[in-house]
């Protein structure tokens, strides 16, 4: 399996990452025509989700949004990811522009761990790639999820080249124990969908009850780390800002729920400004809560 990860990325990925992005740009478009107009893929699980949660939009409007999702969906996950295996970053500088990027070199002065928390928004893999802003001095550490052998291969070399140092969700609570003298920064990708529906936190999110994952506060509240909100916002095509909000640096200070509440309520903020750019194919709804059943 780890053979067929370095096979797949030596001979497909790798050769693709090669051709200039512009180029990217028009074969993914080629690709959006494909997904919505020809095979329409999760039409039905995105126009779902738009409708309920932006109920005082016409169909005019949530037809427009899904069009432009879709758009945004092939550049991120087809031209932007795969020419970010390029050896060649010079391209990642002209992409991304940083704001309040001090609030990192603060945190950093101050010896504070943080955990940034994103959701699925914009284009956010591009967050293994921060540590091109010379205000980021913090060690990064990107979690993610296992998927499969093969996958997680391939993972490891891309996310690999970017110098973010990559962990397996099963073995962040380790992470955090073998680094405690380190000033590391913690990658964590909200997710509104959780394995286990009892443990999460629910709130409302997008007019929907919601289950969102506690990791970040838990993990902030046992090791003392500063809670950012980190959005990578698309200006235009292959434009991002890169921006940080402080959430809070003294998470002991707060009752259980309170810091899950305000980052879910900044992620609701930036999805209601640009509602095309967040992740609509996930099925995030699929649980209820179970303190209501």
């Amino acid at each position: 399996m780890r053979f067929l990860g370095y096979l797949i990325y030596g001979l497909v990925l790798f050769p693709l990452s090669l051709i200039p992005l512009p180029v990217l740009y028009l074969l993914s478009d080629g690709l959006r025509f494909i997904l919505f107009d020809l095979v329409g893929y999760r039409k039905e699980v995105i126009h779902n989700n738009l409708v309920n949660s932006f109920p005082e939009k016409s169909s005019e409007e949530i037809r427009k949004i899904e069009k432009q999702f879709y758009r945004n969906f092939c550049d991120t996950f087809f031209a932007e990811n795969i020419k970010g295996l390029s050896p060649f970053k010079t391209y990642l500088k002209r992409m991304m522009r940083f704001s309040n990027e001090e609030l990192m070199l603060q945190l950093y002065e101050q010896k504070k761990g943080i955990i940034l928390i994103a959701g699925h928004f914009g284009n956010w893999e591009l967050l293994g790639h921060i540590q091109l802003s010379k205000f980021i001095k913090h060690r990064f550490l990107g979690i993610y999820k296992v998927q499969s052998a093969i996958a997680d291969q391939i993972l490891k070399i891309s996310r690999g080249k970017s110098g973010t140092e990559l962990i397996p969700m099963e073995k962040v609570k380790q992470s955090f124990e073998t680094q405690r003298d380190s000033i590391d920064a913690y990658i964590f990708i909200g997710d509104q969908s959780p394995g286990n529906p009892k443990s999460a936190y629910w709130t409302t999110f997008l007019n929907q009850e919601t289950g969102v994952l506690f990791g970040t506060e838990k993990f902030a509240k046992i090791y003392n780390y500063a809670v950012v909100y980190t959005e990578v916002k698309r200006e235009k095509r292959g434009k991002y800002v890169v921006s940080f909000q402080l959430v809070t640096d003294s998470p002991k200070d707060f009752k259980v729920g309170q810091i899950t509440e305000m980052h879910t309520r900044l992620l609701e903020k930036s999805i209601q400004q640009s509602p095309a750019d967040w992740l609509w194919s996930h099925r995030r709804w699929k649980h209820r809560n179970p303190n209501k059943v």
